[in-house]
């Protein structure tokens, strides 16, 4: 997920952080794994989540995106 510039700080992404971790939960999923920015990781580590592997690049239209 990506939030707007305009709209960052708000509560967008816990939002639908959390949204998606309950749609999970009801789901029967016991553990979640996801690919984060590196603008994303403050968000994530504050909702508990923490890094498991070194940074990757994601390949995007050409464009090379930091990512853990």
């Amino acid at each position: 997920m990506y939030t707007h510039l305009d709209w960052t700080r708000r509560g967008v992404g816990r939002f639908v952080l959390s949204h998606c971790e309950q749609e999970a939960k009801k789901a029967g999923f016991k553990r979640v794994e996801m690919t984060a920015t590196l603008a994303g990781i403050p968000l994530y580590e504050t909702c508990g989540y923490e890094k498991i592997d070194g940074h990757i690049d994601i390949a995007e239209d050409g464009t090379s995106i930091p990512s853990v």
